[in-house]
């Protein structure tokens, strides 16, 4: 080997990047693997191995070395990329009783059935005093508060676009919006790395809602755009997307043209014509650019009206839309997973 072989030159930058990698938790895109930090194993001066990929640093570029997708090689020749996996849960709570109530529900359940350990932000008007006494939590790297004062109810359900450039979101991947009438039933780490590895927006079927006839998903956006939809096409819902990150240019770009759509919707047609105006144009917007992955978190969705409902299935989580006093709904079913979990545990204590 001769002596250009041998050595590297490296410089703060190249320092700065690989000290991020070696810091942080990444998912392997190709085997889904999850590498921890105590996965990341310094051999010699120029040898690192992550999980069961060996590298030598002096095959690396710095510009391999990305702040959400890395690429690495893997015994000097062979490529493989990496994913930040750093999530982040953010979810829409303003001042209606009602929702603060649900919010609470919603995080109990994300903890407890969830096994979600990683940070939520409360999207809301009230203080981080209010939001943490409320959840039970009052340490600010699981539990914070983005501050936002809608002024009316199309305010409301479109803040979740308000993301972008925003400190609180920047580093974090993936991020999951959730309404807060939402119960996960399961461990939610797994529909977050299953999404991550698409590196696409994600959001679940409404498969009850046709769209070329349902208002809430967009029908009438498409039809007066002329856009053409399947007769059996059903839109999506708007109360649990999963972006990439905030900083990935398609997700930039999609959140941006969502936020001025509505906003141009409004000034020509009245800021009332699309009463659910986040859903709507976020399924308009879906049908138009084709940027939305709809199979993944259909999958681990169930959604509730007024239907009896079987806690066994356990897909992932529940929405309880359709329900006039969803509080109260969310509770019993969350009451009938910790029986469900008591029952479990006596079982194996006893057999």
């Amino acid at each position: 080997m001769s002596p250009w072989e041998a050595s590297i030159f490296i410089d703060d930058e190249f320092i700065k990047r690989l000290t991020y990698l070696t810091d942080n938790q990444w998912i392997s895109k190709r085997t889904g693997e999850t590498l921890d930090v105590e996965h990341i194993q310094y051999l010699d001066d120029f040898l690192i191995r992550i999980g069961g990929f060996l590298i030598d640093i002096r095959s690396q570029q710095v510009n391999d070395f990305g702040k959400y997708r890395t690429i690495l090689f893997h015994d000097n020749w062979k490529p493989e990329i990496f994913l930040l996996y750093s999530p982040v849960i953010y979810i829409t709570a303003f001042s209606s009783e009602a929702v603060l109530k649900q919010l609470k529900l919603c995080i109990t359940s994300i903890r407890r059935f969830g096994n979600y350990t990683g940070k939520i932000v409360v999207m809301t008007d009230k203080s981080l005093t209010y939001i943490q006494e409320l959840c039970g939590d009052h340490d600010t790297s699981r539990l914070d508060i983005d501050t936002l004062h809608p002024s009316d109810f199309v305010g409301y359900v479109c803040s979740k676009y308000y993301v972008l450039d925003k400190a609180i979101y920047k580093g974090h991947q993936p991020l999951l919006y959730l309404d807060p009438d939402i119960i996960f039933d399961n461990d939610l780490n797994v529909m977050l790395k299953d999404a991550l590895l698409s590196e696409e927006i994600c959001a679940p079927f409404e498969r009850q809602s046709p769209l070329r006839t349902q208002p809430s998903v967009g029908s009438s956006l498409i039809q007066l755009d002329g856009l053409s939809v399947g007769t059996y096409a059903v839109g999506l819902n708007g109360g649990t997307i999963i972006f990439p990150n905030t900083e990935a240019p398609e997700t930039y770009n999609f959140i941006r043209l969502v936020r001025r759509t509505i906003r141009n919707v409004g000034t020509k047609y009245g800021r009332n014509f699309c009463h659910w105006a986040d859903q709507e144009v976020f399924n308009y917007m879906a049908v138009k650019l084709g940027l939305v992955n709809y199979t993944i978190l259909t999958k681990y969705a169930n959604f509730i009206s007024n239907d009896p409902f079987d806690p066994y299935s356990k897909k992932g989580f529940v929405h309880f839309w359709g329900n006039h006093d969803k509080a109260s709904v969310m509770k019993h079913y969350m009451n009938q997973l910790e029986e469900i979990e008591r029952s479990r545990t006596l079982h194996k204590v006893v057999g």
